[in-house]
């Protein structure tokens, strides 16, 4: 029809958009195209994930979600397991964004299961990536191993370089956590060749700033971390601006530029409290709240430790790790209550070697 002829033209120059990092134009396109009736229902998914994931990375969570939740009830209606499959690993996506983990390894899980049996390759390497990334923010680092592995090898048979490079910088992150550094740089540095092959920035980006994780000293991180952060805003992804901005603060942290490390934490805060991300205010508030202790601001610490702690409850499964201990125990030492300093750093000992 000239309805679909139509769509399928804006749906082209969404994707562009999306790609050169106009989010705003892409959801714009999306939106437009999927007003239009009638519609092929493959090329309403497509419109509907094109729109979600633009969402996504211009965090704008709540849209992107009922924008999920629509997508998977016409999905359903189609009684289409293709499609099922693509809207719950839009839905993941959404969940994963908000710092939802147990949400999302569910989603993703499930969306995975659809795909087992018959489906394109492609589909099924995003999935397991989908899943991968998940398990991995659940601690499953066996699993997420397993799942990263599945989805580099379809990628490769698919010559989709983009595709293989996130998987592969998956695996490096997977390996980071298990303390393995050496493996973990061989692998990001392959993914970012592969992703620079593809023209894929937010690969390149993602693969810098898990190199970054493997190099201990704070000058170069940030060198690098800078690096990440201009290819993120060519990308227009605002999850990887904000993860620079926290883990630049960081960084300026431990070079004792605590006024360089705030003006960053409070970019990346602000981000995740436009979001509504539990998870990316979470890491922010950890960041800010070491740095006010570091300028001596006890009162304002507190109040932000104190909306940290509110916030732990709601990360569903995404693990903090020893910040719930080890925060008190400085803020206790700040106000030299030295036993409630040791027991707290007890305690975040114990949960360090439970994690470890």
């Amino acid at each position: 029809t000239i309805t679909s002829s139509k769509s399928e033209n804006w749906l082209k120059k969404a994707q562009d958009a999306a790609w050169r990092g106009d989010q705003e134009e892409a959801i714009s396109l999306s939106t437009a195209a999927l007003a239009t009736e009638p519609l092929e229902p493959a090329l309403k998914i497509e419109l509907y994930e094109t729109l979600i994931y633009s969402l996504a990375a211009d965090v704008q969570l709540e849209l992107a979600l009922q924008k999920a939740r629509e997508m998977f009830a016409f999905a359903e209606a189609q009684e289409n397991n293709i499609f099922q499959a693509r809207a719950l690993e839009a839905q993941a996506l959404v969940f994963q964004t908000q710092g939802q983990a147990a949400v999302a390894l569910e989603k993703a899980t499930a969306a995975a299961e659809l795909v087992q049996n018959s489906a394109p390759t492609g589909l099924k390497a995003r999935c397991a990536y989908r899943l991968g990334v998940n398990q991995h923010y659940a601690m499953a680092y066996q699993q997420a191993l397993a799942s990263a592995a599945k989805a580099q090898a379809m990628f490769k048979a698919q010559q989709d370089f983009g595709g293989e490079g996130r998987a592969l910088e998956l695996e490096a992150r997977i390996w980071n956590a298990l303390k393995e550094t050496e493996k973990s740089r061989q692998l990001a540095e392959s993914a970012f060749n592969l992703s620079r092959q593809a023209g894929d920035q937010l690969g390149m980006a993602d693969a810098i700033v898990t190199i970054a994780l493997c190099i201990s000293d704070h000058a170069q991180d940030t060198k690098m971390l800078n690096q990440a952060l201009e290819l993120y805003q060519s990308a227009g992804y605002a999850p990887g601006i904000f993860r620079c901005f926290n883990n630049l603060s960081f960084a300026h942290y431990n070079l004792g530029l605590y006024r360089r490390a705030l003006r960053l934490i409070t970019k990346a805060e602000g981000i995740a409290r436009r979001a509504g991300s539990f998870s990316a205010l979470a890491f922010a508030l950890t960041n800010r709240v070491n740095i006010e202790i570091a300028f001596r601001r006890s009162e304002v610490a507190e109040q932000l430790f104190s909306e940290f702690a509110d916030l732990v409850p709601k990360l569903g499964g995404l693990s903090v790790g020893s910040a719930v201990y080890v925060l008190p125990g400085r803020l206790a030492l700040l106000k030299h209550d030295l036993p409630l300093a040791i027991t707290s750093m007890k305690k975040a000992i114990a949960a360090a070697r439970e994690v470890a």
